[in-house]
Order: C-alpha cells, then sequence, then structure tokens
C-alpha cells in the first residue's frame, strides 16, 4: 500500500501563532478525505522556527488535489510518496 504524505509549513516565532495559522484556514482542508493528521512546531526557541502541519490523503488523487489547494494559498508545502 503506497502511503502519501502532504505537509504545508510556514515559519512562526510561537506555537500561540502557528495554532492561529491553522485556525484560519478553510475547513474544506480538513476535511476526512485528506486525513489531518496534526502539526509540529520547532526548534523551539529559534528564530527560523517552523509550524508544519499534516495529512495522510490514503489516494493519489485526494494527495494531489490537498497539494494544488494548500499551493494555492502560498504556503511551502510538499508531497511525500512511499511504497
Amino acid at each position: 500500500m503506497t502511503l502519501y504524505t502532504v505537509t504545508a509549513t510556514k515559519k512562526m516565532k510561537t506555537v500561540k501563532a502557528g495554532h492561529e495559522w491553522e485556525d484560519s484556514l478553510p475547513d474544506s482542508l480538513f476535511v476526512a478525505k485528506y486525513n489531518f493528521d496534526g502539526h509540529d512546531f520547532g526548534p523551539v526557541g529559534s528564530k527560523d522556527s517552523e509550524f508544519t502541519l499534516f495529512w495522510y490523503p490514503k489516494l493519489q488523487r485526494n494527495a494531489i488535489e490537498l497539494l494544488k489547494l494548500l499551493d494555492k494559498r502560498g504556503l511551502t508545502v510538499t508531497l511525500e510518496v512511499r511504497p
């Protein structure tokens, strides 16, 4: 089974700012077919800290669709595919 991982990353100074950014994103990015799984923040205390959101869509077409939606928002996005 192929595993798809989509991430969106944005530089943030605080975890709180990251949560506010996450909350500002449309609900359409968090529907079941995209399988949102959470976030990460770090390195803590660094000027270059990043807040990263993770999705694990089960289907390639959903992963690509999500990637395009996030890219349209001007976010730094990646798609990782593992067999």
